[in-house]
């Protein structure tokens, strides 16, 4: 069954049974912690079991969590991106008006929501949190206690001042802000107030902590409240659609804690909306989004949007949509998003034009100019009007019609329909999705704790308990294979990455060799070409088209220079040079070097991604040996498992699903400085009344001012295969070496590892089993019914989720 086609009462249905679930989980957890069966973390990790009584208050709280957005069917749309990415212009641009100030003021010091509320057109903060309050207060005590940490240089600033003097007065943040100006004041001060935390904590009082960890959960964090001017004519949904914004990973105060924070927020949400800035994707900010994105777990495909925003910014030269597509898809997330969930957007635009037209739809007029407004910007954006008289010149008509032009020329609609308006609509099903997501690993882990103990426990004497003991040292045996099998894995992944390389570098110079043919090829018939042009310029004019064309003593200076200029090209060129006298001519001509250099860019390219296919064939064939022995490994120790009546599920994935590297065309614009020089030289006039003036009074002479652009031919295509060798040929080099780097990462830290550390873990959860057994002997009866009924609970959870599971897949 199709879960989007379910009936409300389905839907319902499979939510209160999904809570129930989740409700027993949480029983679950407490009746396992109080029964002694976890225990605390050793320290080391390689003691530990499946669970530990430290992780207990987080997996717990991630169930909560779960059940309170089932309740009410809360989606959480976290939006992420790097500082000035435009993550609040893109919320802005969903809502239609300025909720988040988006001014070069970094104001997400924690994540803050915004909820979506039918006819709510007055947005409204609310924020309670007892932790932060009573950290505020803290702090004016510890200033009182501490009066020269006033003097320190670093609280200098004009709103850190202002700040410490309202928590000297004995300030606290409301529990409600109405309107823009008061959600501004708001962020602001608790953005300072972290800010503020940070710097005592490293320059004054390390034992002084902003309470990041009281933070962690969704109704701890600052809520708005407002209609999304696209979702007001939306039929309403049964759930409720939250954009998380959130903090880019190169903000200021991105301390781990906040880091930590932020994770497990991330971890949290329903779906993620990645905003990119079109002009920084090889950014090393950008790729800290990147690898936080791919580490999340739960994160299914259909659930990531990705925005590529500034794509206004774009020019002639620059990649297109589609272009721009296929790299976010193969290259920046691995194949972790769908493409069509790929938007290149403009949500600047998007957001001014929203606002405009919202604000016309409620006024009927147009707004007053105001100079560094949104006013302004959606005047400079639209019309090219930047001053008050011409925006009055403006028709409240062609306003409308530009801003409708500019929002659909932004992009933004498509990405809000089916990212945020579906979304919407869809809250139910995706909420116990996410739920079932976010809580599976859970699951899998209280499922084998049962097992275990319920093993251990049934048997009565030790006789009984050989096999099991038998196990536990087949554990111990198939724990160390795999660890032997991982470092075989990456010894034989280097010798591969090695041969490989030395094959991809002999074909890589192959191609080398191949383009520069090509430059000299190409490059040599562009200079032909440019020759022949100055040839057939160079002829000199009869003198009876001079005397028809030669009105004025303009016309005379425009033909003398025009020949002047086509025989000192021809002149130089011949001289192994080229020489270019106006800036048109250099411009074409470089025009032409950057056409050659894009075609041979394509070229190799397409070159390159041969060469990686047949390394990755080869590591492929070769690596697939160890995988097999892996598996036969896994299926060992799966058997172990059933033949002593313990239901465990282990499975690695395969490594075709690491083996879908390849690199995406980078275009970057050619530029080459060529000498310039201003010259003035006196030239004879030409034509008959020029021979007349020499004759009679000694005249006939016209002073000439040339510009002269000047390269050498040699040094011109030495700098074009140089640009190609750094731009195409080593990025080529370094994405084939970078395969195999990719691979270990994935497949053997990501996947082999970690079917290691859970063989590990389950050897000393068992172990941990036979030491409670031995701990409760004296009253191992009533112990054993308890687990028994723990078991049975377990079992019953375990089952409906998968059966619900199956529906929502």
């Amino acid at each position: 069954m199709n879960p989007i086609t379910m009936s409300t009462e389905e839907v319902l249905s499979y939510r209160d049974r999904t809570v129930l679930c989740l409700t027993k989980q949480l029983d679950l957890l407490k009746n396992i912690e109080e029964l002694g069966l976890i225990r605390p973390t050793t320290g080391d990790k390689n003691e530990d079991g499946l669970l530990t009584r430290e992780e207990l208050p987080e997996r717990r709280a991630i169930v909560e969590g779960e059940i309170l957005k089932l309740q009410k069917f809360d989606v959480v749309l976290a939006v992420v991106g790097t500082m000035k990415a435009g993550k609040s212009t893109t919320i802005n641009a969903i809502v239609g008006r300025e909720i988040l100030p988006n001014r070069n003021r970094p104001m997400t010091a924690l994540p803050t929501q915004i909820i979506h509320v039918q006819g709510k057109t007055t947005p409204t903060l609310k924020f309670h949190n007892p932790a932060v309050q009573a950290f505020s207060g803290s702090l004016k005590d510890k200033l009182a206690q501490n009066p020269d940490w006033l003097k320190h240089p670093d609280l200098q600033e004009v709103n850190i001042q202002e700040l410490i003097t309202q928590i000297q007065s004995g300030w606290q943040f409301d529990a409600e802000y109405v309107g823009e100006d008061a959600i501004f004041d708001f962020l602001r001060s608790l953005n300072d107030l972290v800010r503020l935390a940070e710097i005592i904590h490293n320059k004054l009082d390390e034992s002084i902590s902003f309470p990041y960890q009281e933070c962690k959960n969704i109704n701890q964090l600052p809520v708005i409240e407002v209609e999304f001017f696209h979702l007001k004519d939306k039929d309403a949904s049964q759930g409720n659609l939250i954009l998380l914004d959130t903090p880019g990973p190169n903000e200021a105060g991105q301390n781990y804690a906040l880091r930590k924070m932020l994770d497990e927020q991330l971890n949290r949400s329903s779906a993620v909306l990645l905003v990119l800035d079109y002009t920084q994707l090889k950014s090393e900010a950008s790729d800290s989004v990147k690898q936080q994105l791919l580490a999340m777990p739960t994160l299914a495909q259909d659930r990531l949007f990705a925005l590529v925003n500034r794509y206004d910014a774009r020019d002639a030269n620059s990649d297109d949509a589609e272009t721009v597509k296929d790299l976010v898809f193969h290259d920046f997330l691995k194949d972790k998003v769908l493409r069509e969930h790929i938007f290149p957007v403009s949500a600047r635009h998007a957001y001014l034009s929203n606002r405009m037209l919202q604000t016309l739809a409620s006024n009927s007029e147009k707004p007053d100019f105001i100079e560094e407004s949104w006013v302004e910007d959606f005047a400079k954006m639209a019309l090219g009007v930047s001053d008050a008289e011409d925006w009055d010149d403006e028709s409240l008509d062609k306003i409308t019609k530009r801003a409708q032009k500019r929002l659909d020329e932004s992009l933004m609609l498509e990405p809000i329909e089916r990212a945020i308006a579906q979304t919407h609509q869809t809250a139910p099903v995706v909420a116990i999705q996410s739920a079932l997501a976010n809580v599976g690993d859970l699951v899998q882990r209280l499922n084998a704790v049962c097992e275990f103990s319920m093993a251990i426990a049934k048997n009565e004497t030790d006789s009984q308990h050989i096999d099991l003991q038998r196990l536990l040292i087949s554990l111990q045996a198939y724990s160390g294979s795999l660890k032997n099998l991982e470092h075989r894995f990456q010894e034989c992944l280097m010798d591969l990455s090695e041969k490989s390389m030395e094959h991809a570098q002999k074909q890589v110079a192959e191609l080398e060799k191949n383009i520069v043919q090509e430059v000299d090829r190409t490059f040599g018939k562009i200079v032909s070409d440019a020759q022949q042009s100055i040839d057939e310029n160079s002829q000199y004019v009869k003198v009876r088209d001079y005397l028809r064309k030669m009105t004025t003593q303009e016309e005379l200076k425009k033909q003398q220079m025009e020949r002047i200029r086509a025989e000192q090209l021809l002149h130089e060129t011949k001289d192994g040079k080229l020489v270019f006298t106006s800036q048109e001519q250099r411009d074409d001509f470089l025009k032409c070097c950057q056409q050659i250099i894009s075609q041979l860019n394509q070229t190799a390219y397409m070159a390159a991604n041969e060469i990686i296919s047949d390394s990755l064939k080869l590591a492929y064939f070769e690596l697939t040996k160890i995988e097999k022995e892996i598996c036969d490994i896994v299926r060992e120790v799966q058997a172990a498992f059933h033949q002593n009546d313990v239901k465990i599920e282990l499975s690695i994935p395969s490594m075709n699903d690491s083996m879908k590297h390849h690199i995406t065309p980078e275009d970057y614009t050619y530029e080459r400085n060529m000498r310039y020089e201003e010259k003035t030289e006196v030239r004879e006039k030409d034509g008959a009344l020029a021979w007349v003036a020499r004759k009679i009074w000694r005249g006939g002479k016209l002073e000439v001012k040339l510009d002269y652009w000047t390269d050498d031919k040699e040094k011109l295509r030495a700098n074009i295969i140089y640009n190609i060798q750094m731009n195409i040929l080593k990025k080529v080099k370094n994405a084939v070496e970078a395969q195999f780097v990719e691979i270990e990462e994935e497949y053997v830290k990501g996947n082999l590892r970690t079917i290691t550390q859970i063989t590990q873990q389950m050897k000393n959860q068992l172990k941990q089993s036979f030491e409670f057994n031995q701990r409760n002997a004296a009253n191992i009866d009533a112990i054993r019914e308890q687990i028994r009924q723990i078991n049975l609970q377990n079992n019953e959870v375990r089952t409906d989720l998968m059966q619900i599971q199956e529906q929502f897949q």
